[in-house]
């Protein structure tokens, strides 16, 4: 019996049916876990289908309510046959004022009808300012509801003038106009945009209407582009694709006589004459410092290729007896005839002009030159609309100076524009010292003393003539100068180049240095006017690198170097501090490079590899024109697209607010 007690109460090993009891309810349950999981995302799959079907079903429900407020709108616009009664009394207004027909019955002249757009004034007060007339490319005329505070929204609202010009009135204070003109290219036929350009208007003139077409011809005149600078003056018609007069901004002069003879042209500042100087009316930061001498030059550029010069007088011209009567026919002409009594004036000016400098162009062209009209445009500004951009940040390397100018909405932000010497004339300093410096010195002889050349070798020394002048008749050495600059001019548009990537002074991946690398590129050769040619390598490079890199500017006595806050990219950067922090990312993404000096083989590309260093986050885009033609006229190329728009004409400054305000006009209207 004791045996049988401790048998039964003595602990053993687990039985095998426990075992498998135990192994049953764990894969039981798995099972009801895997279940669960399964349910729950069959819940999720039908939730999500259902809440994707609710959203699609939203969407197309905005969509066709979105297409029926259109439908509505057009066929509300179809069935309008007149504008508002403001409008109609309004337009009833300025026909008795142009002269169709008066209240009592008794006619005058007609007003010259105009092709492009009319705008009808809008008054303060008025119930639907928004309500504005549209007229078509084509001369088509509709009328519609248009609001728009941003170029976005006037993207997104107004899809169906993309290609019309249009007049937007947001408020009695401003007039915001934006426009859209076709433009035939050398390529294509592109549809370029204008911009948006405001003007505030003062309390003074905030009464003011537009010119009267029968003041400055209207639609039936082209208007004149003229875009000074200082190594090119550029004039030409509005609507035209580039510029029929290019002379050069230098000028000669030969004593002789009572007073010195100037010589403006081309082929008058490159002949060697006897005693020629030469000298320029525009000084190295592109403002004009010998006002009679630039009126001169600038007529020149007009009425040598765009006007009619002034009629000779008879008595002088040796076709006709010397009478009396010719002689009293004579007297006044020279008073009556002027360059452009027919033709409106739009002229172009640095970011940086002063006051006085603003005032004289426009007491030159309605006093002088006796123009109908007159506008006043910041290169920028016009640099950026030849570019199609309202907001740019425009880098403009000229031959004097390069400039930073951002343009927000067709203003140009004062605060941000600056300028600095390292241009096109700064590398033709840096070529000199590379010139001399080099063993052996390179000679840099112009043309013009050049009689005859033999062939050499590259390095060997030149074999050629020279030309001797008579005691007393030498060229000014101004001359000399200028006619140097032509040859480093090929020599840069030839020879040098840009280096990148990287900096020249700088480590590459490898561990070598820049400098090493750029001695192992190709070499490009250069043959001067004397006949000496050499295969150049890194002197390609160094010429520019001090654009972006102050360290390696080369320096004398005469030319100092510069400070590394006038690098190119530490101007950019002082630029944008200047303005609002939530534009900046917009300006990096509309980066406009034009100027001669931009063509520079290599520029854009460092410039690019520069600004996305010192930006990281924002997207930088570069938009230069590939055109040579393009990129050293964008000034004019957006004059002339401005000028030639018909919903330009409300912002001519007319010689009647001429004669009433005074040259201070420009500073209130012209901004």
């Amino acid at each position: 019996m004791s045996d049988l007690f401790t048998s039964i109460f003595t602990p053993g090993p687990t039985p095998t049916l426990l075992v498998a009891t135990n192994i049953s309810f764990a894969a039981l349950q798995f099972i009801l876990l895997v279940l669960l999981i399964l349910t729950y995302s069959i819940h999720f799959i039908i939730l999500s289908v259902l809440c994707g079907g609710l959203w699609w079903s939203i969407n197309w429900f905005a969509a066709e309510l979105e297409v029926a407020k259109r439908t509505e709108k057009k066929k509300t616009q179809n069935e309008a046959e007149q504008p508002h009664e403001s409008m109609r009394r309004r337009e009833e207004n300025s026909a008795e004022d142009s002269g169709t027909e008066t209240e009592a019955g008794e006619e005058r002249a007609p007003a010259p009808q105009r092709r492009n757009v009319t705008r009808n004034t809008l008054q303060p007060g008025d119930a639907e300012m928004e309500r504005i007339r549209l007229r078509a490319w084509a001369g088509k005329v509709s009328f519609g509801m248009v609001i728009c505070d941003t170029p976005d929204s006037y993207n997104n609202r107004v899809d169906r003038i993309m290609s019309t010009p249009c007049i937007v009135v947001e408020r009695p204070d401003d007039v915001t106009y934006a426009a859209y003109i076709r433009l035939e290219q050398r390529r294509s036929l592109a549809i370029i945009s204008a911009g948006l350009a405001r003007v505030n208007m003062t309390a003074t003139l905030s009464n003011a209407t537009a010119p009267n077409t029968q003041d400055y011809g209207g639609d039936e005149i082209s208007a004149l582009v003229l875009d000074p600078g200082y190594s090119v003056t550029r004039g030409g018609f509005a609507g035209e694709d580039v510029p029929k007069s290019v002379i050069p901004s230098f000028y000669g002069i030969i004593p002789s006589g009572p007073g010195p003879k100037y010589l403006y042209g081309e082929n008058a500042v490159h002949t060697p004459l006897p005693n020629i100087e030469v000298g320029n009316p525009v000084s190295q930061n592109g403002v004009v410092e010998d006002w009679e001498t630039a009126t001169q030059l600038w007529e020149y550029a007009i009425t040598s290729r765009l006007t009619n010069t002034k009629p000779s007088n008879p008595l002088t011209n040796g076709l006709n007896d010397k009478t009396d009567e010719l002689k009293q026919e004579m007297e006044g002409v020279e008073t009556q005839e002027r360059p452009l009594e027919e033709n409106p004036l739009l002229m172009s000016e640095t970011g940086w002009n002063t006051g006085k400098g603003r005032e004289k162009p426009i007491e030159i062209a309605m006093e002088n030159w006796g123009a109908p009209a007159f506008w006043l445009a910041r290169s920028g500004v016009l640099s950026a609309f030849s570019a199609g951009k309202a907001s740019a940040l425009v880098i403009d390397v000229g031959a004097s100076s390069t400039s930073i100018t951002p343009v927000h909405d067709g203003i140009m932000l004062k605060k941000g524009t600056l300028r600095c010497p390292l241009a096109g004339n700064y590398i033709s300093d840096q070529l000199r010292l590379i010139f001399s410096t080099s063993q052996p010195s390179i000679p840099l002889t112009p043309h013009y003393l050049i009689n005859s050349k033999t062939p050499v070798d590259a390095g060997a020394p030149s074999q050629a003539t020279y030309r001797t002048f008579q005691p007393g008749s030498e060229p000014h050495p101004s001359f000399r100068a200028f006619q140097e600059e032509r040859i480093l001019t090929e020599f840069k548009e030839s020879v040098v180049a840009v280096w990148n990537p990287g900096r020249l002074g700088g480590h590459n991946q490898h561990g070598g240095t820049n400098l090493d690398a750029a001695r192992t590129q190709n070499t490009r050769s250069f043959e001067m006017p004397d006949g000496y040619n050499q295969l150049f390598g890194v002197e390609r490079y160094r010429a520019t690198e001090s654009l972006f890199d102050a360290k390696m500017a080369l320096s004398d006595a005469s030319h100092p170097a510069p400070t590394p806050n006038q690098t190119l990219p530490q101007m950019i950067a002082q630029s944008l501090l200047q303005v609002d922090v939530d534009i900046r990312p917009h300006l990096l993404g509309n980066v406009v490079v034009v100027g001669g000096s931009s063509l520079i083989h290599g520029f854009n590309e460092r410039l690019k590899q520069e600004l996305e260093v010192m930006y990281p986050g924002p997207r930088v885009r570069i938009f230069s024109p590939g055109s040579v033609v393009e990129r050293k006229f964008s000034g004019w190329i957006g004059g002339s697209i401005l000028a030639s728009l018909g919903t330009f004409h409300q912002m001519w400054i007319s010689k009647k607010e001429y004669d009433e305000h005074g040259p201070g006009i420009v500073e209130k209207r012209c901004k």
